[in-house]
């Protein structure tokens, strides 16, 4: 819906997505049923008291008991996770976290079988690409399936010029994280993501980090603990320039030096250990140069 007072953020794909769900249980013939949970990151905008009041106001009797919101402040007045200003402090990774967490301890997942299904806010992915991600989950008795933009049967459509800093990146955590890329996994920040309750549990038991790149470290963690059961599927993407906030908002230094660390505790710090001293030392400064001077043969 156009942007207004009752919907400056595009809340209203709140709409869109419960329509689209409601659509998928009628069509399983009611052997799906689907509860939807809204989560505010500690959002600026307050978009949490936006998506309440359109959820009561459209969906009164099912408010709390099938579409929910949450809000990760309160989590944090609890002292669960560390505020959002402090150092490592806790932005969407904790706020998924929470989520899971949640969803576990109420109970709403002793369901025959429970699939948790982690995808943003806005309709960049469709939801109606559940359907291929449940797919592939009871093709190949997965525990989890990765949606990606990088695959043959992909399309991804993006309004800005490609994005050489993000080229770097890539090809630094493909040569510091190896087990990316013997799952194939090589779009880690989509979110796209299918879990089973077993992948859930592990991810709420072991994730440890709560800002960028979490994404990674969850699939290190599934990855590790079931090698064989990760899948990918190729997805529908299309890029929400208007409301995006990555473009130009931080340096992907930091995440470097987390590669880094997830590289440590997963494989060795032993691997890549001359890479690894080469991105300690460099420091943000010469990594600013870095990026904006990018040689020739990562590009290609």
């Amino acid at each position: 819906s156009p942007q207004g007072k009752d919907n400056p953020f595009g809340e209203n794909s709140i709409l869109e997505k419960i329509k689209i769900f409601r659509k998928l249980e009628i069509l399983s013939n009611k052997k799906l049923s689907i509860n939807f949970w809204v989560i505010d990151d500690v959002c600026p905008e307050k978009s949490g008291k936006f998506a309440e009041k359109i959820i009561k106001n459209n969906f009164p009797n099912q408010f709390r008991k099938k579409y929910h919101v949450l809000y990760l402040e309160d989590a944090v007045l609890k002292g669960l996770y560390p505020n959002k200003n402090a150092n490592y402090g806790s932005i969407k990774c904790a706020s998924i976290h929470y989520a899971l967490k949640t969803i576990l301890e109420s109970g709403l997942e002793r369901s025959k079988e429970s699939l948790f299904f982690d995808t943003d806010a806005d309709l960049s992915i469709h939801p109606e690409l559940l359907g291929l991600l449940l797919k592939k989950y009871y093709q190949n008795n997965a525990v989890a399936i990765i949606g990606s933009r990088r695959e043959r049967d992909s399309l991804a459509i993006i309004e800005h010029k490609k994005d050489t800093r993000g080229r770097l990146y890539i090809a630094i955590i493909q040569k510091l994280l190896p087990g990316l890329g013997v799952a194939k996994i090589w779009d880690t920040n989509r979110g796209a993501k299918l879990y089973n309750k077993l992948a859930v549990e592990t991810i709420v038991k072991y994730q440890s980090l709560w800002q960028f790149p979490y994404q990674i470290q969850v699939l290190l963690i599934i990855l590790e603990i079931f090698p064989y059961q990760v899948y990918v599927q190729g997805i529908c993407y299309i890029d929400s320039i208007p409301l995006s906030t990555s473009i130009s908002r931080f340096t992907y230094y930091k995440q470097i030096i987390d590669q880094i660390y997830l590289s440590d505790k997963f494989f060795s710090n032993k691997h890549e250990y001359d890479l690894k001293q080469l991105l300690i030392n460099m420091g943000e400064n010469i990594w600013n140069f870095f990026e904006k001077n990018i040689p020739l043969v990562i590009l290609k």
